[in-house]
C-alpha cells in the first residue's frame, strides 16, 4: 500500500510538472506568435506600428533587420527627433531616411544605436539630434521589456534576452490580437508610430485646426503651456555625453558618412529648467567636439502653438530647421531660428526674444456666396441679387479690403509672403453658371480674386445626376478653365459626389462628407479618397482647397483629406479666422460668413470687421 501511494504521488508530481511545462510552452508559443514587442520579427502580423509603441528600441531594430535594404540614412535621437520630416530629408539629400528615435534615452543609447547601424547596414547620412537632457544622465537603461535594446545592439545573449518576452504574461499578446481585429483608420494610443518612416504618426494632430494663441493654450491637450511645472536640472553626465558624440563622429569620418548634428528647438520654460551657466557649458562643450546647428532658443521657443508639449515641437518646425540647414529660402523661417556653431568656437548661452502675435498672425474674414440672380422673385437664403453683390463689392473696395486667394493664404503660412493690410476671401459654393455669367464680370471690373467651390458631378449640368430633377445650371469645365485663366478665380473642390440633397438625390443621401448609416469605415475612407482623387483629376492642385458641403465634417474626414493633399478646408461656421506663419494647420476648418440678399453693405462690413490684435 505504501509503495502504491509513493507511485501515485510520483505520477501526480510528474503530471503536475508536465502540465506546468505544457502551459509554459503554450504561453511561450502564444507570445512568440503574437509577438507584441516585435522582438521575434512579428512573423504573423507584421504590425510594427503596434510593436514599436511598446518598445521602440527593440522593435525598430527588429524591423530594420527585415527592411534595412529600403534605407540608407538614419535619424538618431530622443522623441523630439520625430519632428524632422524624413520625406524632406530624403529630398534634400537624395536619400532614404529611417527615424530611429525612441523615448527614455540618453547619449549612451544614441551611441549604441549609431554603432549598430553603421557596423551592420549601409549608412550614407546620420542626423544626430540632441537636447540638453542628454547631459543629465548616462547609461541609465532600465532592465525591463519596454526598454531593452534589440539583443544585437548591446551584445546580449539572444536566448536570455528572449526569455522575458517568451514567458511574459499572455495579456500583452491578447491585447494585440484584440487591437488588431478592432483597429480603425485613425491613429490610436496603442499604435503611435508610422512604421515605414519610424516617426510618430501625427496624422491626427497635424490635421487639427490651430488659430489664435489664447484658444490653443485653453485646450486640455495643451494645458502645460498655462501650468508649466517648476523644475530644475543639472548636467552631471556632460563629459560622458560629449565623449559619446566624439566617438560617433570619429566612426562616421572613418566610414565616410555625412554626420549632421542638431540641437532641437526647446520651449522656453523647458529650457529654463537649466541654468544659464549650464546652457553655456553644454553649447561650448559640444562645439569642442563637432560643428552643429543649434535651434534650442529663438522666437519659436516662445510660441506655444509651435509645440505639441514642452519638449516636442511640431513637424512644421522641423521643416523650418531643415530649411535652415539646407539653405531652402522658399520656406518661412524666423530670422533668429537656427545658428550654425563652428567647431572650436565658444558660443555661450543662447539668447532669444519673443515676438508678438501681430507678427505671426493675420485675421482673415471669408465670405460665402452661392447663386446670383437678376430676378428679385428668385431670391432666397442662398441666392443674392446681382445689384446686392455689386454693392457688397463696392463697399469692400471703399473700405480698403483686398480680396486674396487661398494660395495667397498658403504662401503667407508656408513662405511668410506678405498679405494686404485688410485681406478678405470671397467664396462661392456649388459652381453655378451665374458665378461665371454674373459674378465674374463684376469681379473682373474690381480686380477682385475669388474662389468658387464646384461640385464635380454637377459641372456642366442642369439636373440632378440620378433623378433628373431640374436644378440651377452649373458652369462647364471650359468655363472653369476660362475663370482660372483670368488669374482672379480659383475653381476649387466642393467634392465630386458628396453633395447630395434630400428629396432630389436617391435615399439614403450622404450628408456632405459624413458616413452613411451602416457604411463601414473602410468603405467610407475608400469612397472619400476616390472622391477627392477624382476632383484632383478634374482641377489639379486647386482641388486641395475643399469646402465641406453643409459645413459637415469629422476628424476622420480631415485626416483623410489631409493625407490626400488637401491643405485648406472651409466650413460654414461664421467666424473670423486666424492664420499663423509656419503653421499649416491654421488653414484647416476655416469659418465663413454667409452673405444674404437682405444684408446691407454696412452690415456686411460690420460682420467681417477685423479685430485689433494685441501683443
Amino acid at each position: 500500500m505504501e509503495g502504491n501511494a509513493r507511485m501515485s504521488s510520483a505520477r501526480w508530481l510528474r503530471m503536475l510538472l508536465g502540465t506546468v511545462l505544457l502551459i509554459a510552452l503554450l504561453i511561450a508559443l502564444f507570445n512568440y506568435l503574437t509577438d507584441p514587442y516585435g522582438v521575434f520579427g512579428d512573423r504573423v502580423f507584421q504590425w510594427w506600428s503596434y510593436n514599436e509603441t511598446l518598445n521602440p528600441r527593440a522593435a525598430k531594430m527588429a524591423y530594420l533587420k527585415q527592411h534595412h535594404g529600403e534605407y540608407d540614412s538614419y535619424i538618431v535621437g530622443s522623441s523630439g527627433s520625430s519632428s524632422y520630416p524624413v520625406e524632406e530629408l530624403n529630398e534634400y539629400l537624395d536619400a532614404r531616411f529611417y527615424n530611429c528615435f525612441f523615448y527614455g534615452t540618453d547619449m549612451a543609447d544614441f551611441e549604441k544605436i549609431s554603432n549598430y547601424l553603421i557596423e551592420n547596414y549601409e549608412v550614407k547620412n546620420l542626423l544626430l539630434n540632441l537636447s540638453l537632457k542628454i547631459a543629465c544622465a548616462y547609461d541609465t537603461e532600465q532592465e525591463e521589456r519596454t526598454t531593452y535594446h534589440y539583443y544585437e545592439v548591446d551584445g546580449a545573449n539572444p536566448l536570455l534576452r528572449s526569455m522575458p518576452y517568451l514567458f511574459n504574461t499572455p495579456a500583452d499578446g491578447w491585447k494585440k490580437l484584440q487591437s488588431y481585429y478592432s483597429d480603425g483608420y485613425l491613429q490610436v494610443p496603442y499604435r503611435v508610430f508610422d512604421e515605414t518612416t519610424g516617426s510618430y504618426d501625427k496624422s491626427r494632430r497635424d490635421a487639427e485646426p490651430i488659430g489664435d494663441r489664447a484658444s490653443y493654450v485653453a485646450r486640455d491637450a495643451y494645458s502645460v503651456f498655462t501650468k508649466y511645472p517648476v523644475r530644475s536640472a543639472s548636467m552631471p553626465s556632460l563629459e560622458q555625453a560629449m565623449e559619446s558624440v566624439a566617438r560617433i563622429k570619429a566612426l562616421c569620418e572613418e566610414k565616410g558618412i555625412r554626420l549632421i548634428v542638431a540641437c532641437q528647438p526647446a520651449y522656453w520654460e523647458a529650457q529654463d529648467d537649466f541654468s544659464v551657466e549650464d546652457q553655456a557649458r553644454f553649447r561650448n562643450a559640444l562645439a569642442q567636439v563637432t560643428e552643429y546647428w543649434d535651434f534650442t532658443m529663438s522666437s519659436v521657443s516662445y510660441e506655444p502653438r509651435y509645440f505639441y508639449d514642452d519638449t516636442h515641437f511640431r513637424n512644421s518646425v522641423g521643416s523650418m530647421a531643415l530649411a535652415r540647414i539646407f539653405g531652402n529660402e522658399e520656406l518661412y523661417v524666423p530670422e533668429d531660428f537656427g545658428e550654425f556653431v563652428p567647431l572650436g568656437s565658444m558660443p555661450g548661452a543662447p539668447v532669444a526674444e519673443p515676438v508678438g502675435e501681430e507678427v505671426l498672425n493675420r485675421q482673415i474674414p471669408i465670405l460665402m456666396y452661392h447663386h446670383l440672380t437678376e430676378d428679385p422673385a428668385k431670391v432666397n437664403n442662398d441666392t443674392v441679387q446681382v445689384k446686392t453683390f455689386r454693392a457688397h463689392m463696392e463697399a469692400l473696395k471703399n473700405a480698403g479690403y483686398e480680396p486674396v486667394s487661398f494660395l495667397d493664404l498658403r504662401d503667407f503660412v508656408e513662405k511668410g509672403t506678405a498679405l494686404p493690410e485688410k485681406p478678405v476671401v470671397i467664396t462661392f459654393d456649388d459652381g453655378y453658371t451665374s458665378n461665371y455669367e454674373l459674378a465674374f464680370p463684376i469681379l473682373k471690373e474690381y480686380g477682385f480674386k475669388a474662389t468658387i467651390f464646384a461640385i464635380g458631378v454637377s459641372i456642366g449640368k442642369d439636373s440632378y445626376k440620378d433623378t433628373g430633377v431640374p436644378m440651377n445650371p452649373h458652369f462647364t469645365l471650359e468655363q472653369a478653365a476660362e475663370l482660372e485663366a483670368s488669374g482672379l478665380i480659383t475653381v476649387a473642390s466642393h467634392g465630386y459626389n458628396i453633395h447630395e440633397v434630400e428629396g432630389r438625390d436617391p435615399a439614403p443621401v450622404r450628408i456632405g462628407v459624413l458616413q452613411k448609416e451602416g457604411e463601414s469605415e473602410e468603405d467610407y475612407v475608400a469612397f472619400l479618397q476616390e472622391d477627392h482623387r477624382t476632383m484632383q483629376g478634374l482641377l489639379g492642385d486647386s482641388a486641395n482647397i475643399v469646402s465641406y458641403p453643409y459645413g459637415a465634417h469629422t476628424e476622420l474626414s480631415e485626416v483623410v483629406l489631409s493625407q490626400m493633399g488637401a491643405y485648406a478646408t472651409v466650413t460654414t461656421q461664421p467666424k473670423l479666422n486666424t492664420i499663423v506663419k509656419g503653421l499649416p494647420q491654421s488653414l484647416r476648418q476655416l469659418g465663413r460668413f454667409r452673405v444674404t440678399d437682405d444684408q446691407s453693405a454696412e452690415q456686411l462690413l460690420s460682420m467681417i470687421a477685423i479685430e485689433a490684435v494685441t501683443e
